[in-house]
């Protein structure tokens, strides 16, 4: 693999900028497009043994999806010494910013990444790794869903993504159904409205596959909606064929008086 700096140049036309994160399977870069002048991520395969085929399954799940809250991605470079993709770079921080701030801050954005996971079930993928550092904020607080690596068509069976985005199914090795996201959904939403994990121990496995969550209350302790702690309830039930779907999901938001919207919140954005 190609030693990656601060101005290598790949593809002769990306020019490598500053490292933004990733392991042993992909290491991601900001980097400058030559030919259009726009900052762009380029996420890079690593040195894990069959890390560039697996990027490019992962970016050709990618380039079917196009929608206005899922991160875009351009093409697929294969070299010599190097495979990647482009993809839409994203300023600002992620979704955990918006963690015990009020109710109304936090759902805004909610709405809309549901609407992007009713989008991409649609199409026949599962996400399956829904969490906060993989749904991203522009400077106007416009929320992305990004990080397909760990996706599925629905009803296959492989290794999912993170713990925290498991749900009960998930972790038996079932296959790959839209009600695991719309579990993992639930979970980050408790999580963002209260400032805390749903889960109560550390051994977060059992408590999603047996436990009752831990009652949503914003940080101070006081209620939120009660609309919004039915909903959230039904995304967690253990028995997936009790939770909405997407689609329900974003109109029991609205139902709620949660209108689907940016996030408002001030941040520096992240230097291009």
């Amino acid at each position: 693999m190609l030693e990656l700096s601060k101005g290598i140049q790949l593809a002769d036309r990306y020019t490598l900028d500053r490292h933004l994160g990733g392991g042993g399977e992909a290491q991601t870069w900001l980097a400058k497009d030559r030919l259009t002048g726009a900052a762009v991520a380029l996420k890079i395969a690593g040195n894990a043994p069959g890390a560039a085929r697996r990027l490019h399954t992962e970016w050709q799940t990618n380039i079917r999806l196009m929608h206005a809250h899922i991160a875009r991605v351009f093409e697929f470079h294969d070299e010599d010494d190097s495979a990647f993709y482009a993809q839409q770079f994203i300023d600002g921080p992620d979704l955990g910013e918006l963690s015990g701030k009020p109710v109304e801050q936090v759902m805004a954005p909610i709405g809309l990444i549901a609407d992007a996971l009713r989008y991409a079930h649609g199409k026949g993928i599962v996400h399956r790794d829904i969490k906060a550092s993989n749904i991203l904020l522009d400077r106007n607080g416009a929320p992305y869903l990004a990080d397909f690596g760990v996706s599925q068509t629905i009803g296959s069976q492989s290794d999912s993504g993170s713990l925290i985005a498991q749900s009960p199914q998930s972790l038996a090795g079932d296959p790959a159904q839209p009600s695991d996201d719309i579990f993992a959904l639930g979970g980050l939403i408790h999580e963002l409205v209260s400032g805390r994990s749903p889960y109560s121990s550390s051994d977060t496995a059992n408590e999603i596959r047996n436990a009752t969550p831990q009652p949503l209350r914003a940080p101070d302790g006081s209620d939120v909606p009660q609309a919004l702690q039915t909903l959230v309830a039904s995304m967690l039930d253990k028995d997936s064929a009790n939770r909405p779907d997407a689609e329900q999901v974003v109109s029991a938001l609205r139902a709620a008086g949660f209108a689907p919207g940016p996030a408002k919140i001030k941040y520096a954005p992240r230097a291009a």
